[in-house]
């Protein structure tokens, strides 16, 4: 009797959707039989049909627990029977129970009218109720009808393996080096108090920065981790002039001098997350997601920020000359520092059914207006069980 209760129940779960997930990826497809004969003739290729779409999902997606309507159907048959024979076995019940709930659905639907039979399959995201694979053929009833339902499962597959269906873990490491020197002079002829004079003006910048973001991919998307960030920037003014002209209006000759260093480091991803404009409790809010295209390509994106620094500014100047005599020594300032990164990048071989993404890959990138060189290099070690 209780087993029978339960079988009742599960019927309603099936149907009702409300049973938890597991943390597999699941697949669960249904199947219909459309045409001449009340579908009859169509039914004859709802096993081979479900057969090819089975190994395919398989081979592409070995993570996955894959289950058809008719599995469900005989196991609840089977069920039933041990019922009557009062056998209980709530450990097969409860698998059917979890075959009931999935990530994706499959529809299989085959057709056969006029001796013509039209094969079609679809894939949906049942939580994001949203389309990801579609494949149609049709051809004559027989050989044909058959080679159609094969290239449709082959499609769908391959579709589907746009997705992240068997969750990528592991390792992305990200080095981003910023590097600008430069040496900007300037010099022209001056004339005062009857006489020709110089000006002179040097500048130089030497700035380095230096981000690392070593970070671990653990789900679909989320990632935990750290960076560390650093800067270095001198930028140093000698200038000569011979008219350098005074408050009172005199002009005579000045030199001038000024060093301004600023350093930072910054350690350790933010945990502040703000939601319509509210602090929520500290959280790592870093993503990393796969994005993989049809021709066997993929892109990754990450997203993440760093913590808040300060960077300490000294800045000296120097100046001597006719009107004015300067010596300020560097007294130390601070501003807030922080970095974030949120690009894709790619595209890099590599497909969802492989089982692992492995690559390193460097960028070099001279601004054309700054003259600032820009090194990335990016590291993936991800696979997938």
């Amino acid at each position: 009797m209780k087993t029978r209760f339960l079988l009742i129940v599960l019927f309603s779960t099936f149907f009702m959707g409300e049973m938890h997930s597991e943390p597999r990826p699941r697949f669960f497809g249904v199947t219909k039989a459309l045409g001449d004969d009340d579908g009859k003739v169509a039914e004859a290729y709802i096993t081979p049909f479900v057969t090819l779409v089975d190994d395919e999902l398989k081979n592409s997606f070995p993570c996955a627990e894959i289950r058809f309507d008719s599995d469900i159907h005989e196991l609840i048959a089977h069920e039933y029977r041990k019922a009557l024979l009062g056998t209980e076995d709530n450990a097969n019940l409860k698998k059917i129970a979890e075959s009931a709930e999935c990530d994706y659905l499959i529809s299989l639907t085959v057709s056969v009218y006029n001796n013509q039979a039209t094969i079609r399959a679809v894939c949906i995201d049942k939580k994001k109720a949203k389309t990801m694979a579609m494949a149609l053929e049709s051809g004559a009833n027989g050989d044909a009808g058959l080679d159609a339902m094969e290239r449709v499962a082959k499609k769908l597959v391959k579709q589907i393996e746009q997705y992240e269906i068997c969750r990528f873990k592991g390792k992305v490491q990200l080095k981003v080096v910023t590097h600008l020197k430069k040496d900007e002079k300037e010099g022209y002829n001056v004339y005062c108090n009857e006489k020709d004079e110089i000006f002179k003006k040097t500048t130089s910048v030497n700035n380095y920065a230096e981000q690392n973001w070593d970070l671990e991919k653990v789900g679909l998307d989320a990632a935990s981790g750290t960076v560390t960030y650093s800067i270095n920037e001198e930028t140093v003014i000698d200038e000569e002039n011979g008219c350098y002209r005074c408050p009172s209006g005199r002009e005579g000759g000045r030199t001038y001098h000024n060093k301004t260093i600023a350093t930072g480091k910054i350690e350790g991803l933010s945990k502040q997350v703000v939601v319509e404009g509210i602090a929520m409790p500290p959280v790592v809010d870093t993503r990393i997601s796969l994005s993989f295209m049809d021709d066997d390509t993929y892109y990754i994106r990450i997203k993440a920020a760093s913590e808040s620094g300060i960077k300490v500014i000294t800045s000296e100047e120097k100046a001597e000359g006719t009107c004015d005599n300067i010596n300020k020594p560097g007294i130390p300032s601070k501003a807030g520092i922080n970095t974030a990164i949120n690009d894709p990048f790619g595209p890099f071989p590599g497909k969802a059914s492989d089982k692992t993404l492995n690559m390193t890959k460097e960028w070099k990138v001279i601004d054309p207006v700054t003259k600032e060189e820009k090194i990335t290099t990016l590291t993936i070690n991800l696979s997938h069980d």
